[in-house]
């Protein structure tokens, strides 16, 4: 295990102490929540994009209590979170994308990779015997929320590998209300990644909402021409109504 990953879930497990607050901010989110406020509890995380549960399984062991809500809308990638997860009754695992809009759509669908993404009609890929497309139920976040009586989500991470815009504009009933407390998206960071939503896009559509910018983390560098810059982000936006509680 790197040092890095050793220290912050070393870090995780002390109580709010002085120590603590020499962290810098942006290293591990859940510190800085844990610096920030800390008499706050996560209860209800939504993981949207989540994978074969890499991160359900991390979120089990930090939030024993909560419920977390985990949608991977990819045949055999939704098999393997089951897998991973089904000992866990904390973790409840659903078969859909969330968008802007309720209906049916397509996703490539390369196994388990972590580049599977919601197809636009403007990609012109179909399904051709060469690309693995899969049809997929798509919902948007508000519509779970009412069909669930869910009245509020602790934390909503979305890494949908360039869909996290269309995810929020599907969540505008609970962010206009502030039922959401924190936000943590994947944002990029420079004008020639076209692969994931621009940071100042996200930044401007949550201060619309009165989300504010609580940290930056997963800072990612240019790997594909090995450049030097930021390629990408994970931005996590907290409540104007947490902030001010």
């Amino acid at each position: 295990m790197q040092f890095k990953a050793i220290l912050k879930r070393a870090a995780r497990c002390l109580p709010v102490n002085p120590v603590l607050h020499y962290f810098p901010r942006g290293l591990d989110a859940f510190i800085d929540i844990k610096v920030a406020l800390p008499d706050y509890q996560i209860e209800t995380f939504f993981d949207v994009g989540a994978n074969i549960g890499q991160s359900a399984i991390d979120y089990t062991s930090m939030f024993p209590s909560a419920r977390i809500f985990s949608f991977e809308p990819v045949e055999e990638t939704y098999r393997q979170l089951l897998d991973n997860t089904r000992k866990n009754k904390q973790v409840h695992c659903f078969k859909m994308a969330l968008s802007s809009y309720q209906g049916e759509g397509k996703i490539l669908a390369e196994g388990i990779s972590l580049a599977n993404h919601l197809i636009e009609e403007t990609e012109g890929i179909s399904g051709n015997g060469e690309t693995p497309v899969e049809d997929v139920n798509i919902s948007t976040l508000d519509e779970f929320c009412e069909s669930k009586q869910i009245e509020n989500i602790s934390y909503l991470k979305v890494d949908t590998e360039g869909e996290d815009l269309n995810v929020l504009r599907g969540s505008s009933n609970m962010l206009t209300g502030q039922q959401i407390d924190f936000v943590e998206l994947e944002a990029g960071m420079h004008p020639y990644n076209s692969h994931h939503v621009s940071f100042n896009n996200l930044k401007d559509y949550m201060e619309q909402y009165d989300y504010l910018l609580f940290g930056i983390y997963v800072q990612t560098k240019e790997f594909y021409n090995k450049k030097s810059h930021l390629r990408r982000t994970n931005p996590l936006f907290i409540s104007r109504n947490l902030v001010e509680a």
